[in-house]
């Protein structure tokens, strides 16, 4: 299993790389009136994504088939970095198009791909967040073995953990964190540790390590709402500093009841969903 901890990261380095990868994530927020108090759900993360023109969101199925049962009228939040306002859209401005969801939530898969609206209600979101551009290029390179080692570099699952459940504050209550793996032929296996069906699989085991930088509030007592997040795979001298590669789904326990995070990897992300995506 892939460690996923602080440990050997400057503070500097930390909240690059989070501000980073966070340009690309969103957390998802429901609306619930209840006794007169707006009640803010959180229901997930995911991955903002454009592939052949087509701006969306990669999520994990559970996440959207969350926003895709909500009311065709309600309210879905966006919860975007660096923004101390609500944002929201409309439920039937989504089309939920492509997902595959198994019958146990601990095996998968789990994976989507939600379509935005293509006008100018994305405006706001364009004007603060990039979009990872998957391409032909990228796959080609996969599907060449041309992608860098995995066990060589680094690994991040960026995501919106909420531990408090429902609440009644703004949504802007959300905070942000990410979790580090950094994997090297000493210390690491291949995160892909299994496939199943076609898809792959890798399980990050949570460890906290306690520097000066690793502050109590960065440290969830549930993962929840990470569910959709990205999993990226960064590799120090390679022309592209991120790559896209896989979806967080799942938070379990070991034996130990130490906890892990199992997640979609790039075969899943890149051979199953990107291919059928971009052929539609």
């Amino acid at each position: 299993m892939a460690a996923l901890h602080y440990r050997s990261m400057q503070r500097q380095t930390f909240h690059q790389v989070q501000d980073d990868l966070l340009n690309y994530t969103v957390g998802f927020v429901r609306y619930r009136q209840r006794d007169g108090d707006t009640e803010i759900i959180a229901s997930g993360s995911g991955v903002f994504v454009i592939i052949t023109g087509r701006r969306g969101i990669i999520t994990a199925a559970h996440v959207s088939d969350m926003l895709r049962n909500e009311q065709e009228d309600a309210k879905i939040g966006f919860v975007l970095q660096g923004s101390t306002s609500s944002f929201h859209l409309k439920r039937d401005t989504l089309v939920f198009d492509y997902r595959v969801k198994g019958t146990i939530d601990s095996e998968g898969p789990d994976l989507a791909f939600i379509d935005l609206p293509d006008d100018s209600r994305i405006g706001y979101i364009k004007s603060r967040h990039a979009f990872y551009r998957m391409d032909e290029e990228r796959m080609r390179e996969f599907e060449e073995g041309q992608w860098p080692d995995p066990q060589v570099g680094l690994w991040y699952v960026a995501g919106y953990p909420w531990q408090r459940g429902l609440v009644t504050e703004r949504a802007q209550g959300l905070f942000p964190a990410i979790y580090t793996s950094r994997l090297n032929w000493a210390t690491g296996p291949t995160p892909s540790v299994f496939e199943r069906d076609g898809f792959d699989y890798c399980d990050l085991q949570v460890i906290f390590s306690h520097v000066d930088y690793s502050q109590p509030e960065l440290q969830p007592e549930s993962f929840e709402g990470c569910s959709g997040g990205g999993l990226w795979h960064a590799v120090p001298g390679s022309p592209t500093k991120y790559l896209f590669s896989g979806v967080a789904f799942f938070e379990g326990y070991n034996d130990d009841h130490s906890r892990f995070l199992r997640c979609h990897g790039a075969q899943s992300g890149w051979r199953c969903l990107y291919q059928t995506v971009a052929s539609g």
